[in-house]
């Protein structure tokens, strides 16, 4: 009698091993898959400033074959030569960006908020002009230009 419940008493414990193990493995599984789907960022500096304060925190969906079409006010975030930065996106494919009185102007739309006295460009489908919501401290597309989507890391979701 005792041989027998030492055997249940083995089997048990194989089987909690078991469960165990397949729980860990579901675990790791499910690690993989968010850290290959999402990312998390902490802000630095004040260039979202007010939407965004430093030290956020923020979840930033991975650029995939889900998110390739990027749209206007989207906040993303992107690496511009070797650099990280999250900023809203302005302008699009075939938007025109150029400027007026010394202010950014996308398409027929004048940004006072925004300074600007550079290049004139029209977007193709693989660029964006991106901005800082906080003008007078943002270091953005007014600066370096237009970015390609390739840059692109992915969306703020926060």
């Amino acid at each position: 009698m005792h041989h027998i419940f030492g055997v249940f008493r083995m089997v048990k414990m194989v089987m909690l091993k078991q469960i165990r193990t397949k729980i860990v493995l579901a675990f790791l599984l499910l690690l993989l898959l968010v850290s290959v789907l999402f990312k998390i960022v902490q802000v630095e500096g004040n260039s979202m400033y007010p939407t965004i304060k430093s030290g956020t925190i923020l979840l930033v969906q991975r650029q995939n074959i889900f998110t390739k079409k990027f749209q206007k006010n989207e906040i993303i975030v992107f690496n511009h030569n070797g650099t990280q930065y999250i900023k809203r996106i302005l302008a699009v494919s075939n938007d025109k960006i150029s400027s007026e009185n010394a202010c950014l102007k996308i398409g027929d739309i004048v940004y006072e908020k925004y300074s600007y006295t550079g290049d004139v460009y029209e977007l193709d489908k693989n660029e964006v002009f991106v901005v800082g919501d906080n003008a007078e401290e943002s270091i953005d597309s007014r600066d370096f230009g237009v970015i390609s989507k390739d840059e692109i890391i992915g969306k703020c979701i926060y």
